[in-house]
């Protein structure tokens, strides 16, 4: 049986929601899925990364994620983490400031695959908002 200091974290954490459906309770077997899903969101760089964003950029074929995906085992969290500390790098390296969109897209190599970047720049902390592979 799960712990209840666990189980509060899951459901607090998760707010009450694995893979898109609600959940009113959660019994031990939600719980311990609630507990896993977040186990393989922390990993990679111990960061830990919404789902939903896991979800925009690695649940698009059009995104061209699946090799590099590859590269990382599946694992969408340290696939993401990487990207996220590639391009927050070069934003830092090259002192980029503000709105990253098609107009002045950054291109960062990771795991040899060129991963183009958009999102913007707030104190000089990238926040990505969208990154994909080119065809």
């Amino acid at each position: 049986m799960i712990g209840k200091a666990v189980k509060s974290i899951a459901i607090a954490l998760v707010a009450g929601t694995i893979g898109g459906e609600v959940f009113d309770e959660f019994d031990d077997d939600i719980a311990k899925a609630a507990v896993c899903k977040l186990d393989d969101t922390a990993e990679g760089a111990g960061k830990m990364v919404d789902p939903n964003k896991l979800n925009h950029l690695f649940g698009k074929a059009e995104h061209n994620f699946d090799g590099l995906l590859k590269s990382f085992g599946g694992n969408q969290s340290q696939a993401y983490n990487v990207i996220q500390t590639a391009a927050q790098n070069y934003v830092t390296q090259n002192s980029i400031t503000g709105v990253i969109n098609a107009s002045n897209q950054i291109i960062v190599n990771v795991a040899g695959y060129n991963v183009t970047v958009r999102g913007v720049v707030v104190d000089g902390v990238l926040k990505m908002g969208t990154s994909f592979i080119q065809p």
